[in-house]
C-alpha cells in the first residue's frame, strides 16, 4: 500500500473517542448550553458556545471543529438553515441537532438534510449528547477512512505495485483513449512493445531480487528518456508498452533510438543488468487499439529472430489483452484495510461489541458446509465483516433504545443495509460483497427488507449472512434486553425454515451446531446455552 495513503488511513483509524474534540455548541438557552457544554467537558473535550446563529458561522473555519451540537431554533436563523449552511462548507464538521420534546419528526428532516445525529432535550440529555456527538465524529472518521480506502484499491487495480507503472488492466482503457483523441485530434499514435531480452537467464542465475531491480531499473529508463505525454505500462513479466500520442510508426524512432542506447548505458553501470531490448512498434493504421497492440507485439517477437508464439498472456481467439492483473492487485491489498476498518467499527459500536467477528465466523462456516468455493467463502467472511457498517449512520438513540421504537424510528433502522452498500459499492471487489450486504435482512418469503426479496432473488451469499446475523444477535447479550439465547435461535430457523430461511442454510447450520463443530467462544457461553422463551429479534 502507497506509504501516503497508509499513514492517513492509520491516522484516522487511531483517532478514536478519546481524542480530545472540539466542539461548538450552538444554543440561545443558557441552561441548556451550559449543561451541553459540562457534559462534553467531563469527558475530556473541549467547547465554544455561540448564542447566535450568525455568530457561529462566522466563526467557523474548515477542520477547526470536530463537531457541532445545533439548537432547532434560534433566535436569528433557523437550526436547518444553519445546517444548510455549514453543510455546504469545505470539509463541515458532523452536526448533532438537539430539539424540543415532541419535535421528532423535525429531527428526521435535519437527518434527512445531513445531520449525523439527533438528541431530545429533557433537561438531564447532556450524558446522550456527549454520547452522539462522540460517535457523530468517529462515523465521520470512518468514513474518510472508507474514501482513502476506495482511493487505494483503485490506485492498486490501475497500477503495478513493483514499478509504480500503470498495469495492463490500466493500459486498456488508456489506449482506448489516446485512439478517440487521436481521431478527434486527426493525428496518429504508436505502439512500442519492449522486453527485455536474457530476463529469465537473470531471475534463474542470480535470483528474483535482481530481476526485481532490473525491471525497476528498466521501468526508470523509460520514465527518463520518453516523452512527457507517453504513456509508460508494464504489460506482465519482462514486457513493457509505450504508448506515444502524435506518432506514426516511423517518427517514433527517435525516441525509440535513445531507449536502446540508454539500456546499453545501464548495462555499463550494472553488470547484472542484460544489455538489450527487442522492441516492437505498429501505429494507428493496424486498426482499433486493440489490433495496434497485437501489430506491435508480432513485430517485438520479430525483433527477438525467433519463432515465439503467444497464447497464455492473451484472449483465445480476439487479440484482446486479460484485465486480471489488476484486480489480483486489489486484493492483495484488501485484507490488512479490511481488519484495520472492521477493528475501527467494532470498538466504536461497543453495543454490539464482537458481532461483526461472530457472525463473520459462523457465515464462514456455513458457506463451507453449503459446498461453497473458497472464493465465494472469503467473499461472504469480508460481507460479514462490514454487513452492519450503515447502522454507524443511524442515531445512536435508535440503537440502545430500550422499548419499542417508533414507525419513525424503524424505517431509519431498516436504512442501514442501503447505507452499508452505498459506502462499499464503489471498492473494486470480484464478488458481490455490496449486494451481499444490501440484502442481508431480506427473508425468503419476501417478509425482508429493504427491497422486499423473495427466494432466488436473494443472493445465495445473502442467505447465508442471514442466517449467521439471526442467531448470533439472539445469542448475544444486548444492553436493551437480556440474550434469548442459542436454543431460541435454533427454534427460530427450524420454525420458518424453508419460510424465511434458506433450508439448505438452516440445515447446515443446526448441523453444525448439533455436532459441535462450531462454538461462539467463551463471552458468549453463558448466553448461548439459554433456552428462555423466543422473543422477536430486530438485529
Amino acid at each position: 500500500m502507497d506509504r501516503d495513503v497508509d499513514s492517513q488511513l492509520v491516522a484516522e483509524q487511531r483517532r478514536g473517542t478519546s481524542d480530545r474534540l472540539l466542539v461548538a455548541v450552538v444554543e440561545d438557552d443558557p441552561d441548556h448550553a451550559l449543561l451541553a457544554a459540562e457534559a462534553l467537558e467531563e469527558r475530556g473535550h473541549r467547547t465554544v458556545s455561540f448564542s447566535r446563529a450568525a455568530d457561529a458561522l462566522a466563526a467557523h473555519r474548515p477542520r477547526e471543529w470536530d463537531a457541532v451540537v445545533l439548537d432547532y431554533r434560534l433566535p436569528d436563523m433557523s437550526g436547518l438553515e444553519v445546517l444548510d449552511r455549514l453543510l455546504s462548507s469545505a470539509d463541515p464538521p458532523p452536526v448533532v441537532m438537539a430539539t424540543a420534546s415532541g419535535n421528532e419528526e423535525l429531527a428526521v428532516a435535519a437527518m434527512k438534510r445531513g445531520a449525523a445525529d439527533y438528541v431530545v432535550k429533557t433537561g438531564t440529555h447532556g450524558v446522550d449528547l456527549a454520547h452522539a456527538v462522540e460517535l457523530a465524529a468517529v462515523k465521520q472518521r470512518l468514513q474518510r477512512a472508507v474514501v482513502l480506502y476506495q482511493q487505494e484499491l483503485e490506485r492498486r487495480a490501475n497500477t503495478d505495485a513493483l514499478t509504480g507503472l500503470i498495469n495492463r488492466y490500466r493500459l486498456t482503457d488508456e489506449l482506448r483513449s489516446a485512439a478517440t483523441r487521436a481521431v478527434q485530434d486527426r493525428e496518429p499514435y504508436a505502439v512500442a512493445m519492449l522486453d527485455i531480452d536474457g530476463f529469465k537467464h537473470i531471475n534463474d542465475s542470480r535470483g528474483h531480487a535482481a530481476g526485481d531491480a532490473l525491471l525497476v531499473d528498466f521501468a526508470n529508463l523509460l520514465r527518463r528518456h520518453t516523452r512527457k505525454q507517453d504513456i509508460l505500462a508494464r504489460y506482465g513479466g519482462d514486457e513493457f508498452v509505450i504508448v506515444l500520442p502524435g506518432c506514426d510508426q516511423d517518427s517514433c524512432q527517435p525516441v525509440l533510438s535513445r531507449i536502446r542506447e540508454a539500456i546499453a548505458d545501464l548495462h555499463a553501470g550494472h553488470s547484472h543488468t542484460s544489455n538489450s531490448a527487442s522492441i516492437g512498434v505498429a501505429d494507428s493504421s493496424a486498426g482499433d487499439p486493440e489490433d495496434v497492440l497485437m501489430a506491435a507485439d508480432r513485430a517485438m517477437y520479430r525483433d527477438k529472430g525467433g519463432p515465439y508464439v503467444l497464447v497464455a498472456d492473451h484472449a483465445v481467439g480476439t487479440g484482446r489483452p486479460v484485465a486480471t492483473s489488476g484486480r489480483q492487485e486489489a486484493k492483495a491489498a484488501l485484507d490488512p484495510t479490511v481488519s484495520a476498518l472492521a477493528s475501527t467499527l467494532q470498538r466504536h459500536d461497543s453495543y454490539t461489541a464482537g458481532h461483526q467477528q461472530r457472525v463473520a465466523d459462523l457465515a464462514t462456516a456455513l458457506a463451507r458446509g453449503v459446498g461453497l468455493s473458497e472464493r465465494e467463502v472469503d467473499a461472504i467472511r469480508v460481507a460479514a465483516v462490514f454487513h452492519d457498517l450503515g447502522k454507524l449512520l443511524v442515531p445512536a438513540e435508535i440503537l440502545v433504545k430500550p422499548g419499542k421504537l417508533s414507525e419513525v424510528e424503524v424505517a431509519l433502522l431498516r436504512q442501514h443495509p442501503v447505507v452499508g452498500h452505498q459506502i462499499i459499492q464503489n471498492v473494486p471487489f470480484d464478488q458481490p460483497i455490496a449486494e451481499t450486504i444490501l440484502q442481508h435482512h431480506e427473508r425468503c418469503d419476501g417478509s425482508g427488507y429493504p427491497r422486499g426479496l423473495a427466494g432466488s432473488q436473494i443472493l445465495l451469499s445473502a442467505r447465508v449472512l442471514a442466517v449467521a446475523d439471526v442467531v448470533e444477535a439472539m445469542a448475544s447479550h444486548r444492553p436493551y434486553r437480556p440474550a434469548p439465547g442459542l436454543a431460541a435461535a435454533l427454534e427460530e430457523l427450524s420454525r420458518f425454515r424453508g419460510i424465511r430461511y434458506d433450508p439448505d442454510v438452516v440445515d447446515a447450520c443446526l448441523l453444525l451446531f448439533r455436532e459441535g463443530r462450531f462454538d461462539f467462544g467463551a463471552d458468549l457461553s453463558a448466553s448461548a446455552g439459554s433456552c428462555s422463551a423466543l422473543t422477536p429479534v430486530l438485529p
